[in-house]
């Protein structure tokens, strides 16, 4: 049984280096490469280019979103589907919205990395700014 794994957002086929051994009794593996394109369409598609004929599909993260698209682009293709730590529920329409006017800001781009403002935000106020030698040692 052949698989198709799916990484999440900023992630890689690196994400699975540690169950892919377990899983090799059960057959080779593929990876999703979603650094390619700029829409769960288009990751699927592109992901369904490179999957073999019929595969289980496993989804994590954002990668459970490009999963459920896989299925409905090819679903005759996915013997069965695994969703780890993901959403099966749809968009709200303020959630729609607020994915469309990030898209129109991006012009479409492809997503290359987070800006240096933007990872300090997601941190602790102590480390918004890199180490310090506050901290212990």
């Amino acid at each position: 049984m052949a698989m198709l794994l799916v990484p999440g957002f900023m992630l890689d086929a690196d994400l699975w280096r540690d169950v892919v051994p377990e899983l090799a009794e059960y057959g080779p593996a593929t990876y999703a490469d979603l650094s390619q394109d700029s829409s769960i369409a288009a990751m699927a598609r592109r992901a369904l280019s490179e999957a073999p004929p019929e595969f289980v599909l496993v989804g994590f993260s954002m990668g459970g979103y490009v999963a459920r698209e896989i299925v409905r682009q090819a679903g005759d293709r996915v013997t069965a589907l695994v969703l780890i730590a993901t959403s099966a529920r749809g968009d709200s329409n303020v959630e729609l919205q607020r994915k469309a006017a990030i898209a129109g800001h991006t012009g479409g781009a492809v997503f290359r990395g987070l800006s240096r403002a933007a990872v300090a935000s997601s941190l602790h106020p102590a480390m918004q700014n890199g180490p310090t030698s506050s901290r212990a040692s």
